[in-house]
């Protein structure tokens, strides 16, 4: 997993009160939050491929490819990548917290 992804979903769990965990089940919760935000990176990602890119992906995904390695080609493909992440991130981390706070 990603050094930048990683220390966002820490601080997302310590944002959203979830301080005491013990370093085990934290890291647990870290490995959950991070299949959660990849694959909603992944579905925002793509909708905004052609048919064709789709079609590419499924056969990457189906062909064994590491999603880093589909996410490169994602990356490649969509542009205006980085600012759909972010606003993915940002929306992520939003819903979490006031999950966590019963809203």
């Amino acid at each position: 997993m990603d050094k930048y992804i990683r220390t966002f979903l820490r601080e997302l769990l310590h944002d959203a009160g979830q301080t005491d965990l013990g370093s085990d089940l934290e890291e647990v919760m870290i490995q959950d939050l991070a299949t959660r935000l990849e694959d909603r990176l992944m579905l925002t990602a793509t909708q905004h491929l052609t048919e064709q890119q789709q079609a590419e992906v499924k056969k990457m995904s189906e062909g064994g490819k590491t999603p880093e390695e589909i996410m490169a080609y994602m990356k490649s493909s969509v542009p205006n990548f980085e600012q759909l992440v972010a606003q993915d991130m940002a929306d992520f981390r939003e819903v979490y917290i006031n999950a966590s706070k019963g809203e």
